[in-house]
């Protein structure tokens, strides 16, 4: 049912940018109660078992969410739904979340949700724009609106619908309805096109694929068919950002074979030879690269990558890293070395860096990691990298404690 109301003029949704702003999620393995704000580059650090890759796989997870398909995503991890919630507390069959994401005009927007283990659906979900929210329950969708009468608010329902669709995680992932403002769905499609690569391999990148659906593959298993795919412009533009990295780099091939297999190959110009190299001998530094920064070409509007550094020579960091700042996508990316964060300038690295780390009780938490005083000290006078390399991470969880007990006093 629809109520005719008054709205305030400059309540308006047009097409916008956005970047989530912060994320919290509790029981989603050793994500309990855990809060992280997010940047529009991030650099995540910490020790072994931390929770950096949990962080990307939680990030996927939503993805699945928006995308309603939850069941595949586990099987192509080889999880059990009871493998996604944590073993540090008594059983509970719900994982809670919530997302703050901010749009183009720098506004606040809200979505949470919580997501039933056994059902593999949002059994709850409310999404606030403005004084508009959305929300499911009870097998119901209901629209809602706040608005002045008389110098008072009020809340009319602009609609009331019953859920009589099945679907898998949230329900914006089927739900497709004229009379729910447009933003709502923009949000979906930017939690669609997060793509996590915490399981690229060299092994993966070199197979030969017939087809990619749009994506690399959760290890690089589609890679070659992706890169065919692209148009001929982009490939033009991969071929130019690599010979930045690699200058004897000519060419990027890719050929079709018998019954739609496709295969890449690199051509390479050594004075005035060309050689030809199947991506099956290609170094595992190369396709690495190529394979993230093909991610730069496409639509996809949120990248998380794992252990940034692997097989890239420590000469090519800091070409990596421009490349990967200085695009309008949102970025997430986890490291080990310390020469990775010496190429970040003092402001972006306080901004940028989170630091990871367990509680006693084994939660992971995250921290700025310039904000933990005695690295802010050392900012002062080393690099972001000789800053990190100089700290002894272990020895770091006493002062952080120290931190966090103070703001409870003081909260």
């Amino acid at each position: 049912m629809v109520f005719p109301i008054t709205i305030d003029s400059d309540e308006t949704y047009s097409k916008c940018a956005m970047r989530i702003k912060s994320i919290y999620v509790n029981n989603f393995k050793s994500l309990v109660n855990f809060n992280i704000d997010l940047a529009k580059f991030n650099c995540i650090i910490g020790l072994n078992g931390s929770g950096k890759s949990t962080f990307l796989q939680f990030m996927d997870f939503l993805s699945q969410l928006m995308k309603g398909k939850v069941r595949d995503w586990l099987d192509r991890r080889i999880w059990e739904p009871a493998d996604l919630s944590s073993n540090l507390l008594k059983s509970t069959p719900h994982i809670e979340i919530k997302v703050a994401f901010l749009d183009d005009d720098n506004v606040t927007h809200i979505w949470e949700t919580s997501f039933s283990i056994v059902g593999r659906q949002c059994i709850r979900e409310k999404i606030t724009i403005g004084s508009e929210y959305l929300e499911t329950r009870k097998d119901f969708v209901t629209n809602k609106r706040s608005y002045r009468v008389a110098s008072l608010k009020n809340t009319a329902i602009l609609l009331e619908r019953p859920i009589t669709f099945r679907y898998e995680g949230s329900v914006f992932s089927v739900l497709d309805d004229p009379d729910i403002p447009h933003i709502f769905y923009q949000f979906r499609d930017y939690c669609e096109s997060i793509e996590s690569f915490d399981l690229l391999a060299p092994q993966e990148l070199r197979k030969r694929a017939r087809e990619s659906c749009g994506s690399i593959g959760l290890g690089g298993e589609h890679f070659s068919a992706f890169l065919h795919e692209l148009e001929p412009d982009k490939i033009t533009v991969l071929e130019n950002k690599l010979k930045e990295a690699y200058p004897q780099l000519d060419a990027i091939n890719l050929k079709t074979l018998r019954f739609g297999w496709k295969a890449l190959r690199i051509i390479e110009k050594f004075s005035e030879k060309c050689t030809t190299t199947e991506s099956r001998h290609v170094s595992d530094g190369i396709l690495r690269l190529l394979a993230i920064l093909s991610q730069m070409e496409t639509g996809r509007q949120f990248l998380l990558l794992d252990e940034i550094e692997n097989g890239i020579n420590p000469e090519l960091v800091g070409f990596l890293l421009n490349m990967l700042t200085g695009t309008e996508k949102q970025i997430v990316v986890t490291t080990h070395s310390p020469l990775f964060l010496n190429y970040l300038e003092d402001d972006m690295a306080r901004e940028s860096v989170k630091y990871f780390y367990r509680t006693p009780e084994g939660h992971a938490r995250c921290i700025s990691f310039f904000d933990i005083p005695s690295i802010k000290q050392k900012l002062g006078t080393l690099g972001p990298g000789e800053a990190f390399a100089d700290t002894d991470l272990i020895g770091l969880s006493h002062e952080i404690e120290q931190i966090t007990l103070l703001a409870k006093k003081e909260g």
